[in-house]
């Protein structure tokens, strides 16, 4: 039987360790801009969160999923995120169960108004079923896309003062510091390391376009 345990503060390394577990398995589908966690990344996640704002959902002693529900610049968000490794009966289950926690989450705070649900990759398999799920609820589902591949390669010449080439280890520090300036004013990001970029330059060949 699944169980719900809300305000959960951070403080208990083996949760914590499972929750890594859990949210590294749920992004499996989007390696590409998600780093792995660890224990000390959860603990700072649920420290960081006000009352009536995160929920564990256990099935037994184990971590079936957990969620977020909060409100942010007069905009309503949900992040659910689900052990991708359990039937998908109970993942069905824990969707349900996490999505009705989170309107009775916004409910008890008197918070009314249209929520924007996250909860995986674009058409990856969380996005598919947790879709599916909203859709026999009836509310809007909507998204947009940003660049549409039409096939063929194209000669591609960079601006005046440009330049494109391959990605070296020495790109690094300077990557890390440009992400993370471009992204730090958002509550949803977390800084990303020089290992975590490179781990990715070791592991896949990208271009650099510089000045």
């Amino acid at each position: 039987m699944l169980r719900i345990v809300e305000n959960y503060d951070g403080t208990d390394r083996e949760i914590n360790e499972a929750l890594a577990r859990v949210y590294d398995a749920f992004h499996v589908e989007e390696r590409w801009c998600i780093r792995r966690l660890d224990a000390s990344d959860i603990e700072r996640w649920f420290r960081d969160t006000s009352p009536g704002e995160n929920a564990l959902c256990f099935m037994g002693d184990n971590v079936a999923g957990f969620g977020f529900a909060w409100q942010a610049s007069g905009s309503n968000s949900v992040w659910i995120v689900i052990d991708a490794s359990a039937p998908i009966e109970l993942q069905m289950h824990t969707a349900r169960s996490l999505l009705a926690w989170a309107r009775l989450s916004f409910e008890r705070r008197g918070i009314r108004g249209v929520a924007d649900l996250r909860c995986g990759f674009w058409f990856g398999h969380m996005h598919r079923m947790m879709t599916d799920l909203l859709r026999a609820s009836g509310p809007e589902i909507s998204w947009g896309t940003l660049m549409v591949y039409q096939g063929g390669t194209e000669r591609y010449t960079a601006p005046r003062g440009y330049n494109i080439r391959p990605c070296s280890l020495a790109d690094v520090p300077r990557i890390v510091e440009v992400v993370n300036a471009a992204f730090s004013g958002y509550e949803w990001w977390h800084p990303i390391s020089v290992e975590d970029v490179s781990r990715h330059i070791e592991r896949e060949r990208y271009l650099l376009r510089s000045a």
